[in-house]
């Protein structure tokens, strides 16, 4: 019966498979069987039958019958009757309300944040990958602005058990992943962790996980000395205040942190430039170009100013390294040319 579906399946790909290579491959299956002191064929000896008479010796082939075949790709389904738990019964109703079908094969949404539905799909895929509910994919669309998304759907079986094992943080999507983010954030202790926690959780609308995220950030900011580490973190901040204008959360807030962050690093940086190594002098200039990138991009005059002034202070120390003095030499002029 297993030769004949194998048999059925390759024909269907346009292979030749002939009566003859069924019969070969049967009698292999129980040649190996016998040998193995087995009562009868099993999968395994199915499978290296059907490598050597059907497939040539090639993996391939078997790659196909194992998508194909062993493991198909068909969903089951489980009886409308079956209790299921409330996150599961939460994700299939706001899966139904949005039209986001669970399906094996992949799908292509494009949304448009400024639409209503389409701006609670978004909250909604965002809210899965904050619960590690990866049946979403996300990917950039060059020249749509902010208020476009692209993302591809594939639903997995797997997923039933993740959304099983997250339901203990909540009977509901928004309340499970509000939860699972301030636990996640309790345990970061990196101000770039908490950072990029803060930047994937600002478009999932959780309020309460947001204003978490925000107090440890401060207080992670105002215990560092050091203000190299700090520009580390500066474009995600500033990517996260550009959602003001399509989330339904404040940007103020994440601004008021931007501006104290870089009150301390215009502070300690022009010190942290001087008796380095030509290594760590390019590190530095890295993180001053992103850093420049993300303050032109938050178009904030006194913040644009403050940079300005810790740039000069730079180029102008004679105790600083060379490449750093002439890359915020060419930073000033750029801002004089604009």
């Amino acid at each position: 019966m297993m030769m004949a579906k194998v048999a059925m399946l390759f024909r269907n790909q346009q292979m030749d498979t002939s009566v003859a290579h069924i019969i070969e491959a049967v009698r292999l299956a129980q040649a190996l069987a016998a040998l193995r002191n087995l009562p009868k064929a099993g999968l395994e000896e199915l499978n290296e039958a059907t490598l050597s008479i059907l497939c040539n010796g090639e993996p391939f082939m078997m790659g196909l019958l194992h998508d194909g075949l062993i493991v198909s790709d068909r969903i089951g389904e489980v009886p409308e009757d079956i209790p299921k738990p409330p996150l599961q019964l939460d994700i299939e109703r706001q899966q139904k309300k949005l039209r986001l079908p669970a399906t094996a094969e992949w799908k292509d949404f494009t949304l448009d944040l400024r639409k209503e539905n389409d701006l609670e799909r978004s909250v909604f895929l965002h809210r899965l990958l904050l619960l590690e509910i990866k049946w979403g994919t996300k990917t950039n669309i060059a020249g749509k602005g902010t208020f476009k998304e692209q993302w591809r759907l594939q639903w997995n079986p797997k997923f039933s058990i993740d959304v099983i094992e997250k339901g203990s943080w909540g009977n509901t999507t928004e309340e499970a992943a509000a939860k699972y983010v301030t636990s996640l954030a309790q345990k970061t202790i990196a101000l770039p962790g908490v950072c990029v926690l803060l930047e994937n959780t600002i478009p999932a609308e959780l309020p309460a996980a947001v204003e978490s995220l925000i107090f440890q950030i401060n207080n992670l900011a105002a215990a560092s000395g050091d203000g190299v580490p700090l520009m580390e973190v500066i474009p995600a901040l500033v990517n996260v205040s550009r959602y003001g204008n399509v989330r339904k959360v404040g940007a103020a807030t994440v601004l008021g942190i931007v501006d104290s962050m870089v009150a301390r690093i215009c502070v300690s940086v022009p010190a942290a430039c001087t008796g380095i190594d030509e290594d760590a002098a390019m590190h530095l200039m890295e993180l001053c170009a992103k850093m420049n990138d993300a303050l032109s991009l938050l178009q904030n005059n006194d913040i644009t100013l403050l940079w300005q002034q810790t740039l000069r202070s730079i180029a102008g120390s004679k105790s600083t390294s060379p490449v750093i003095a002439g890359y915020a030499t060419r930073l000033l002029a750029n801002f004089k040319l604009r």
